[in-house]
Formats: structure tokens, C-alpha cells, sequence
């Protein structure tokens, strides 16, 4: 039984679609032969023993990214242990390109487990984590981070996902419909398990990463995902991991808030009517 980590979110008017997107969204599909994998391997599945899965994304020989959300157990809001965590490289039908544990996590300490609620809370939810040994290149190619301007159009994601947890599935072309702060909107079909996975953009042919998903949304009766800005949380991730920093701050001592959709978070935050929860 899958025990995902997952936000169900409901926009209020302050986060809206753009219309000014000419949408051509494809399908999503899995990858089911191994040469369209063989591109994608470098996006994996992020297993946590006793507690389901999320997807994450090789960005350095060692290093992934993934939701910040994804490293805590949310019914406690305390942070699992490094050595409960495996990251399963182009997992394809029970087969991975690399099967490698994780030694070391810097979760963004903009990150509040116990507050699902807040804009400012889905612009915080990216983790790094260390490998205990490097992917070697020629297994495959960790992807770059997009360094460029963010604007919206096209993007695509690779991702797992409850009901297709064993295998990649890729969507060609999906949109970035919205950005407010770090949190970008998308309109990407996205699921249980898909939380962590990466977003790219397509500037000169060559796949970036843009964003990390963070959350399911519905807004005026249509699905979209919620991601964080890469460029904007990235580097304070690394600079933690370089100084052997406390990896994942500190757990809050209050409970998980069960929030309905569209409650208040209180305390002068920013609502986008998120909340966390087990399926």
C-alpha cells in the first residue's frame, strides 16, 4: 500500500490561470521501451522505507533533487533518517540504472512540515540529498538546472506516480501557466508519487531542469501542479550541504494541522488552501 506524501490544494483568486498560453498539452504516457527511457534515466524513484515514494531527479553525480516535503514523515513532521532513503535511477519495470542510498539531506529550512497552507510554503519545498557514492557518467548524465529567465509556455515532466509506480511516464508538453514568487504553476497531469519530480524546459533542444513539483491543485474544476523555482532554492541547498550544516532543520514541536481547503494558516501567511495528507 502506497503511504505517499502529497499536497491536495485548491487556488483561491489570488493565484490564477494565465490565458495568455496557447495551450498544446499532450498526453501523458509511459516510457515503455528502453531506448525512450534510456534518455530519462537520471529520474528516479525516491524510496522511503515504510513510508511510499516520491520521484527526484540526478543533478550532480551525487546529488539529487526532490520536494522537501518528501524527506519528513508529515504525520509527525519530523525528518526520516538519510539511511531510510534509496534512490532507484531510471527504475523501469523492477530494473535500475543505478541503486545508490542517501547519506546526507538539506531540506530548505524555509520549509514548515507541519504548514501545508501557505504560498510561501510550497515556494520552500525542495530538498537536496548527497548519494553515499557518485553515479558514474557513463551509466548516465546527471541534467543540468535552468539558469535562464522563466517565462511561461511549454515544459515537460517525467515522473512516477500511484498506478504507475514501476515505470517512467513522460508528458511531451505541458504549460507553465503562472508564476507568484518561487511557486510556479503548471498545467502538467500530475499524481500521488509525482511530488519531486522534475520540469524541464527546452531552450536550444537540450532538457533543464525548471522546477520541482510540490503539490496537486484544483482550481475552477481543473487539475494543475504547483512547483518550486529551482533557481531560487537550489543554491541555499548546496551551500548547506558544502558547510556539513544540520542537514534537515529542525523538526517543529507542533502537530500536523489537518487544514479543509480554503482555511486560513493564520499568522500573516499567504493561503493557497494546501494541506497534507495520506491517502
Amino acid at each position: 500500500m502506497i503511504r505517499l506524501f502529497a499536497i491536495l490544494a485548491a487556488l483561491v483568486c489570488t493565484v490564477s490561470l494565465a490565458t495568455g498560453v496557447q495551450a498544446q498539452t499532450s498526453k501523458l504516457r509511459e516510457l515503455d521501451s528502453e531506448l525512450d527511457a534510456m534518455a530519462w534515466q537520471a529520474v528516479g524513484r525516491l524510496d522511503v522505507a515504510g513510508s511510499g515514494f516520491c520521484s527526484a531527479t540526478l543533478i550532480e553525480d551525487d546529488l539529487i533533487v526532490t520536494a522537501a516535503h518528501c524527506v519528513y514523515d508529515m504525520a509527525t513532521g519530523k525528518p526520516h533518517a538519510p539511511e531510510r532513503m534509496t534512490f532507484r535511477a531510471g527504475l523501469r519495470d523492477g530494473k535500475a540504472a543505478a541503486h545508490v542510498r542517501v547519506s546526507k539531506v538539506a531540506a530548505h529550512p524555509g520549509f514548515d512540515p507541519t504548514s501545508g497552507s501557505s504560498q510561501a510554503n510550497v515556494s520552500h519545498d525542495a530538498a537536496l540529498l548527497r548519494l553515499e557514492r557518485p553515479v558514474q557518467v557513463y551509466q548516465l548524465n546527471p541534467f543540468a538546472l535552468h539558469k535562464d529567465r522563466v517565462v511561461e509556455g511549454p515544459v515537460s515532466i517525467v515522473s512516477y506516480g500511484r498506478g504507475r509506480a514501476e515505470a517512467q511516464s513522460r508528458q511531451r508538453e505541458c504549460q507553465m501557466t503562472e508564476r507568484q514568487g518561487a511557486m510556479l504553476v503548471f498545467d502538467c497531469d500530475v499524481t500521488f508519487g509525482s511530488s519531486g519530480s522534475p520540469v524541464f524546459s527546452h531552450m536550444n533542444g537540450r532538457a533543464k531542469v525548471m522546477a520541482v513539483v510540490s503539490a496537486m491543485s484544483v482550481w475552477n474544476g481543473r487539475k494543475v501542479a504547483l512547483g518550486v523555482d529551482v533557481q531560487a532554492v537550489v543554491p541555499e541547498l548546496k551551500q548547506m550541504l558544502r558547510a556539513s550544516q544540520l542537514a534537515v532543520a529542525p523538526a517543529p514541536r507542533a502537530k500536523v494541522r489537518r487544514l479543509r481547503v480554503g482555511d486560513s494558516t493564520g499568522g500573516g501567511r499567504s493561503s493557497i488552501g494546501a494541506k497534507f495528507v495520506r491517502p
